[in-house]
């Protein structure tokens, strides 16, 4: 261990790391764009590269689009998604076929109504008996079961 640290993963100006998941070859790992589109794909079609390599590309996105949450899948789990504008959607992840690394994937929200549900801010895969914690920007806190 140094003081000063080491580089874990390089990233290019203007990006940002949002999450860290353990896996394991055999699991599959669900992302969710802010537009509504999500892929479910199996983690072994990611090749292992050294710590300074830059990594592979995992969802094609449309333009000004990006990637909102990521999770590995766990089996009867769910998969909760959250809007800017305050909206919530639960769907089984049974409903997410898995599909080759780098397509698009599938509509995960109706994207014809992001105008009045706003993007997606984050999408965790939980179970019914999770406990989620919500704080808005204005910091208002609720507690529920998932």
């Amino acid at each position: 261990m140094r003081p000063s640290g080491i580089v874990a993963h390089p990233l290019e100006e203007g990006d940002e790391l949002g999450w860290v998941k353990l896996a394991r070859s055999a699991d599959e790992a669900i992302m969710v764009s802010a537009h509504g589109k999500a892929l479910r794909f199996v983690v072994s079609s990611i090749r292992t590269m050294g710590r300074m390599a830059s990594g592979v590309g995992s969802m094609r996105l449309g333009e000004g689009d990006q990637i909102a949450g990521m999770d590995i899948v766990a089996p009867d789990s769910q998969i909760l998604i959250l809007t800017a504008n305050g909206f919530g959607k639960r769907t089984p992840l049974s409903e997410y076929t898995a599909k080759g690394r780098r397509s698009k994937g599938m509509w995960a929200i109706n994207h014809r109504k992001l105008a009045l549900i706003g993007d997606i801010v984050t999408a965790q895969v939980v179970s019914l008996e999770d406990e989620v914690t919500l704080i808005s920007a204005q910091g208002m806190v609720l507690r529920t079961t998932a």
